[in-house]
């Protein structure tokens, strides 16, 4: 439904950290609408989405709305690497100390899910452009035997230095 290395199942994460950057809140709203529309599903869902302008926040009103919809499942934030001078709420280049208010703590119950442009998941999981593009190949379903995503995150990045495993995060 969503993607090949995870299918989502409700309830199996008491808390769901996601990082979306630019174009990266498309599947990450997908899992949302899963959550909020299935009255049996508690997860709870913190948003960081993160994006250079107050301009480039793709579909904030509705982000918005379902924040104040379901309180209860999910929490949105914004933060932006280019903020304008009317920008009140986070901003900066993404630091694990700007990031880690608005996620889960690394506990068993917590998966992160990450999506963005490319520097994006370098910054976030160590891997470089050229990790993305294989792992991308990996997807394929004609070339299931090449590898996963967790063979190529880095053990020593942002999220695996603020206490995340690597069976933790998962990209897409």
């Amino acid at each position: 439904r969503y993607w090949e290395k995870e299918r989502w199942k409700p309830n199996k994460y008491e808390t769901v950290g996601m990082l979306a950057g630019g174009v990266g809140i498309t599947p990450m709203l997908q899992i949302i609408r899963e959550v909020i529309t299935n009255p049996y599903d508690r997860t709870k869902i913190k948003l960081l989405f993160i994006n250079k302008t107050e301009d480039d926040i793709l579909l904030r009103d509705e982000l918005d709305r379902l924040a104040l919809e379901y309180p209860k499942n999910l929490e949105v934030n914004y933060l932006l690497t280019r903020p304008g001078e009317g920008w009140t709420g986070p901003s900066g280049s993404i630091t694990a100390d700007r990031i880690r208010p608005f996620l889960p703590s690394p506990n068993t119950k917590t998966k992160i899910y990450v999506c963005g442009p490319h520097g994006f998941y370098h910054t976030l999981c160590g891997i470089g452009n050229t990790s993305i593009t294989y792992w991308t190949k990996c997807r394929s379903p004609q070339q299931p035997s090449l590898g996963t995503f967790d063979s190529l995150m880095n053990e020593r990045c942002m999220l695996a230095d603020m206490g995340y495993g690597l069976n933790q995060v998962c990209v897409f």
